[in-house]
C-alpha cells in the first residue's frame, strides 16, 4: 500500500487524494479514464461557494463520475430549496440566487 504523506492544508486550494483505483467502484484505471471528482458536488452548494475554500477531490473513473453527476442533477436543488414557510437554511444571497 502506498504511503500517504500528510501536510498542512491550504484552505484556498482543493485537496486531491491520490489513488490508482476508482474511489467508487474500485476498478483500476488501466482500462478506464481517470477523473478528479468533487466529493461534495459543486451542484450541492450555491454558485461561487467552492471558488475559494476547502473542497475534497478523489480519483474516479469516468463512468462513476458521470453517474454521480446525474444523481447530483436530480437531488442537488432539493437540498437548497426553502422550507414550506419560505425560509432558507441560511440567509445567503448566493443560495437564494442559485435556487432562482
Amino acid at each position: 500500500m502506498a504511503k500517504v504523506e500528510f501536510r498542512a492544508l491550504n484552505p484556498d486550494k482543493p485537496v486531491s487524494l491520490p489513488g490508482s483505483r476508482c474511489a467508487y467502484c474500485g476498478e483500476s484505471f488501466a482500462h478506464r479514464t481517470r477523473t478528479n471528482d468533487h466529493v461534495v458536488g459543486r451542484r450541492f452548494v450555491p454558485t461561487k461557494t467552492l471558488d475559494t475554500g476547502f473542497h475534497l477531490q478523489v480519483k474516479a473513473c469516468r463512468p462513476c463520475n458521470d453517474r454521480k453527476a446525474k444523481l447530483e442533477d436530480d437531488i442537488s436543488l432539493i437540498t437548497m430549496l426553502p422550507d414550506t414557510a419560505g425560509n432558507f437554511v441560511r440567509d445567503d444571497e448566493r443560495l437564494i440566487e442559485t435556487v432562482r
